[in-house]
């Protein structure tokens, strides 16, 4: 229902359900969609707003894996 529901707010919602049921993809999550509604396509407004999570949770869990996010790889001579 909140994929349906599309970009209301920030998706941290849509976050917590990817961490909790431990979503790793978009296929996934299609999956999920199609078991609940069989008939229908995830809404074009919300397939953004699902991948921008997605990416989010993937950082998460490489960073807490201790895999250096890239944004942190090269801050230069203050290291």
């Amino acid at each position: 229902m909140k994929v349906r529901a599309g970009p209301d707010g920030d998706g941290r919602d849509i976050e917590l359900l990817i961490r909790n049921l431990g979503i790793s993809n978009m296929q996934h999550v299609e999956a999920i969609h199609r078991a609940v509604y069989p008939h229908d396509d995830i809404p074009e407004r919300g397939i953004g707003l699902v991948q921008r999570c997605l990416d989010r949770v993937r950082r998460e869990r490489a960073y807490d894996d201790g895999e250096i996010p890239h944004h942190a790889r090269d801050i230069g001579s203050e290291r």
